[in-house]
């Protein structure tokens, strides 16, 4: 039964001519989704124009799906208690580029986070501090470390110093 609605699919995409891959989900017998991954390519019509062949596959992205749901979930709920803390939190990639600023920058630096995310860390310390900011950054990523907490002096948008 199950084969019977890709077949029943297959048609579908046949006669909309999909050459682009398409998730689609279906109701499997055993009661759960089943997400599917269809790339199909109409191969040749009849005379009159109608689809004669087609040619596709079906992947099984059920894991990948659920993953990805699980991933926004988590990201949803960090988002929610970040947001709320007076503290500030932020991510930064392997290369000290900062991904994620909450909005407690805006209190503590005078910049709106959106106007952080994007620059270097590097470039809201003072110069003072750049060089072991760096130095123990490296070691943070080399060492493959999740966090690390140290004190800096950082500066405002107005050049003011503060310790953090």
């Amino acid at each position: 039964m199950f084969h019977l609605l890709l077949r029943n699919f297959s048609a579908i995409c046949l006669m909309r001519s999909l050459a682009t891959p398409l998730p689609t989900t279906y109701w499997k017998k055993m009661c759960h989704w089943v997400w599917f991954l269809d790339r199909s390519r109409l191969i040749s019509r009849t005379a009159d124009g109608k689809p004669l062949r087609m040619l596709g596959t079906h992947i099984d992205i059920t894991q990948r799906k659920q993953a990805e749901q699980a991933l926004q979930s988590t990201e949803r709920k960090f988002r929610s208690i970040t947001e709320q803390m007076t503290a500030m939190v932020f991510l930064t990639d392997s290369n000290g580029t900062l991904t994620y600023i909450s909005p407690a920058a805006e209190h503590l630096f005078g910049y709106l986070p959106q106007d952080m995310v994007g620059r270097l860390f590097t470039e809201f310390l003072a110069e003072a501090d750049i060089a072991q900011a760096l130095a123990l950054f490296q070691e943070t990523v080399i060492q493959q470390l999740n966090t690390r907490t140290e004190e800096f002096t950082f500066r405002k948008t107005n050049d003011t110093l503060f310790i953090g």
